[in-house]
């Protein structure tokens, strides 16, 4: 597992490195936006051009933010494993029962709620209404202050977790299911095996491997969707 694994996140960084040199430069194609029409110039600017107006080089903008960004990513990620997996290998087991419909249902609706409307929601009704936290931005690095960084990331990890954890669950589900009507896995109960050891043996090790692929493309989306939560 962790040699596929591995295999998948190397085959990732050429197409991450192609779709960056893409995006900038289509970026540099474009022939105006509106901050170029707003500073009365005629072409779209650069995010070297961008970065100038505040008088500080690019990679040092970058790599301010970048912690954050990927603190808040890598929250997600974990909130997303920690409910998709259990809840989609629950459902499997026990389809059409009460907890797979409301599993259903709950995925439906975590992946139909934009990001910007959960967070906002989650901004009136914890922040202002219930005050059990701050509504206003900011980051606290974790090695100085880790109760202080929890708060300010919770709800955004929430929030940004809440549609990954979504998917994960409706994957895990079909790629449960399609094992746990596999041969083998019908075999393996004829013989007598416990169905706590059929679930450990055959059908985790077998059916993670789609949702653990697929995971590394949404996890990589996060990046993306991190800057709107943000």
């Amino acid at each position: 597992m962790s040699r596929y694994l591995a295999q998948r996140l190397l085959g990732a960084i050429p197409t991450l490195i192609g779709v960056s040199l893409l995006t900038f430069l289509f970026i540099r194609l474009i022939p105006g936006d509106a901050i170029a029409a707003r500073l009365g110039t005629s072409t779209a600017l650069t995010p070297e051009q961008l970065a100038s107006l505040r008088g500080r080089p690019v990679l040092v903008e970058i790599t301010e933010r970048l912690p954050a960004t990927l603190e808040l990513a890598a929250a997600a990620a974990l909130i997303a494993i920690a409910l998709g997996i259990p809840l989609g290998l629950l459902s499997a087991v026990r389809p059409r029962s009460r907890v797979d419909v409301a599993a259903r249902v709950g995925g439906l609706v975590g992946l139909s709620l934009p990001s910007f409307w959960l967070g906002t929601l989650i901004i009136v009704l914890f922040s202002l209404y219930l005050r059990w936290l701050p509504n206003t931005g900011g980051y606290v690095d974790f090695v100085h202050d880790p109760l202080g960084n929890l708060r300010l990331q919770i709800f955004p990890a929430i929030t940004l977790g809440l549609a990954l954890a979504a998917a994960t669950m409706r994957m895990t589900r079909s790629a449960m299911l399609d094992v746990l009507s596999a041969d083998y896995v019908r075999t393996a109960r004829a013989k007598g095996l416990r169905p706590g050891l059929v679930l450990r043996r055959h059908v985790l090790k077998n059916g993670l491997i789609v949702v653990v692929t697929l995971l590394g493309i949404q996890v990589g989306q996060l990046l993306g969707g991190a800057v709107v939560v943000e």
